[in-house]
């Protein structure tokens, strides 16, 4: 059962550093991208500040989990 939980929670820290990637990448495309030139310039960097933001955030988090999980893993591997 735990070797089960140990890989979902691996999963979810790998889904977390995508989504991460995807977060800031979208940030810089609404900033640096030529192909939304129809949005107005103000609400582009706007956009684009809250999304590389957010992405930076939810990077945080996510070190934050993994460093949770690998104290978590290690500590139950020293009392076996």
């Amino acid at each position: 059962m735990a070797q089960g939980n140990k890989t979902l929670s691996i999963s979810m820290i790998i889904f977390g550093f995508f989504m991460v990637a995807v977060f800031i990448f979208i940030g810089l495309v609404l900033l640096y991208s030529p192909y939304y030139l129809y949005i107005k310039k103000e609400v582009r960097i706007i956009f684009a500040f809250f999304f590389i933001v957010y992405g930076i955030f939810r990077l945080v988090r996510t070190i934050l989990k993994f460093k949770e999980h690998r104290e978590f893993y290690n500590n139950e591997n020293d009392e076996l």
